[in-house]
């Protein structure tokens, strides 16, 4: 009977071990390779250039303003796919509170999507957008700063009507229309929250199958070593 008791307890440790790997949030390591593309206002917009967990170089977007980065800056992130944003875990973004928080931050985060989607896809654009997406998501900041007192009068009426567009745009959304966008939030705060378009989103898969077979395995091995 012991041994029975003993041969539970360890396979259902193991199954509690299981859940816990498979449901705790997903976290990589981003490395920045620098920025790669235009400037506005004397700052550098989209895109910056990272390595995702020691590879690569994907083109990521910044939707933080007053953070400063420099290259070879490195910090571990969660990990969240715009499809599985949805009200109660927007607030885990560094911008979760923003528009009343909830389905509001939602909304304004799928508007930062949006904005991305049109940097990939033009370019010439891509410096206003990113400051549309500064301007959705922390307008106290991004509009205080001297950067901002910089820009001329049609350069931040572009920003502000290219934001006000974006915002209206994703009222009628939904966050499984951004599959392909993937949002990396600093665990520690530290470092800044980028978006990326088709890059990696969670861990190798192989790692908890690995460590499933391995439960399985151990379990077997104790059971064979309770028959002797």
């Amino acid at each position: 009977m012991k041994k029975i008791c003993s041969l539970s307890f360890l396979l259902l440790f193991g199954l509690m071990l299981a859940v816990t790997a498979a449901s705790a949030a997903p976290t990589l390591n981003l490395y920045f390779n620098g920025a790669e593309g235009g400037s506005l206002g004397g700052i550098n917009t989209y895109p910056y250039g990272f390595k995702i967990n020691g590879s690569g170089d994907y083109p990521l977007i910044c939707d933080t303003f007053n953070r400063d980065i420099h290259p070879g800056d490195s910090w571990d992130a969660y990990v969240l796919n715009m499809a599985s944003l949805n009200s109660g875990n927007v607030g885990s973004l560094f911008f979760g509170g923003v528009n009343g928080g909830g389905n509001g931050a939602v909304q304004y985060y799928m508007a930062a999507a949006l904005l991305f989607e049109d940097a990939r896809t033009d370019p010439g654009n891509a410096p206003y957008d990113n400051w549309a997406i500064w301007y959705t998501l922390d307008q106290t900041d991004t509009t205080a700063s001297g950067n901002w007192a910089s820009l001329s009068s049609g350069d931040q009426g572009t920003i502000q009507s290219d934001a006000a567009a974006a915002i209206a745009a994703a009222a009628s959304d939904h966050p499984s229309d951004f599959s392909h966008v993937v949002i990396y939030t600093p665990v520690d705060g530290i470092g800044q929250e980028f978006f990326g378009w088709d890059t990696p989103s969670v861990p190798e898969p192989g790692s908890l199958a690995l460590f499933g077979s391995g439960v399985l395995g151990l379990a077997i091995a104790v059971r064979r070593k309770l028959r002797v």
